[in-house]
């Protein structure tokens, strides 16, 4: 917005939304292919030109944004079920090997001075940054059952039970 000829001020929000569930949706190595992708943002900045004088102008920035991406699986709350046949593993269930979440939230600050005398220019100022990241580690949280053969599937004696607990680190 133009208050004046030598005052304008502009504010700006962006927000994205992606929702991918196409059974291969790429990736590096296969965990990152066959997870279900979805990514909320939300952004809004605000700058703020003054111009003092043909020597000074003041310039004021402020920006907010939050990410909320994330890799799940269709079915996170039941457990997995891996059974060895012939060397082979069969796994039964809704895997979240390799599946991650991770919130984050950024605020940045900008003031800037500008002065002019002559070929000279002096910049006086202040950045400020603020990041909160929280990651996720999915990876088990509800539980792997493991079987030696599909005997022991069938007569329910499991090998091996593992799970995750304490996923979240800021």
């Amino acid at each position: 917005h133009q208050f004046t000829e030598t005052h304008n001020a502009s504010l700006v929000y962006q927000s994205g939304r992606l929702v991918n569930l196409r059974q291969f949706g790429g990736g590096n190595r296969l965990a990152d292919a066959l997870q279900a992708r979805s990514r909320d943002s939300d952004a809004i900045s605000y700058s703020d030109n003054l111009v003092l004088s043909s020597r000074v102008v003041n310039q004021l920035r402020f920006q907010y944004s939050r990410l909320a991406p994330s890799f799940k699986t269709q079915q996170a709350g039941k457990p997995v079920v891996l059974i060895t046949i012939n060397d082979r593993t069969l796994v039964a269930g809704s895997s979240t090997l390799g599946g991650s979440d991770r919130k984050e939230q950024r605020a940045q600050l900008q003031e800037i001075l500008s002065l002019l005398r002559g070929n000279h220019s002096l910049k006086l100022g202040l950045d400020l940054h603020r990041v909160r990241s929280t990651f996720i580690d999915l990876t088990d949280l509800t539980g792997t059952f493991s079987f030696a053969s599909a005997g022991d599937f069938l007569a329910g004696i499991a090998s091996r039970y593992r799970q995750n607990f304490q996923s979240s680190s800021t």
